[in-house]
């Protein structure tokens, strides 16, 4: 995020862009995740510097409920690696190393 701004604001300076403040303001926020948009929309931004930081929280927010949202679910187990199964049938408990059976031979005539 503050990568994407710095080249804005760089790009901005470079080419000499004479746009309005409220011009600037609605092309930064064009460029931005579809989920910053959406959190800064009803904001009353009057000022670029003010859209930088807004999107630098809302970045910063999102990314944090992201990782915690990872934690719960490797608590949860939810992400966690998963037993495996071989040799479970319903309502017995999962060996390590199975019994291994000898194969009847049946003697020939």
């Amino acid at each position: 995020m503050p990568e994407f701004t710095n080249i804005f604001h760089t790009l901005r300076i470079k080419l000499v862009i004479k746009d309005s403040e409220k011009h600037l303001i609605l092309k930064y926020h064009g460029f931005l995740h579809k989920y910053i948009q959406e959190e800064i929309e009803f904001l009353n931004i009057s000022s670029l510097d003010k859209a930088y930081r807004y999107a630098v929280k809302v970045d910063q927010k999102f990314k944090q409920k992201k990782r915690d949202f990872g934690s719960a679910n490797l608590k949860e187990g939810k992400g966690a690696p998963k037993a495996q199964n071989k040799g479970k049938n319903q309502g017995e408990v999962a060996q390590d190393n199975p019994p291994r059976y000898k194969q009847r031979t049946v003697p020939r005539s």
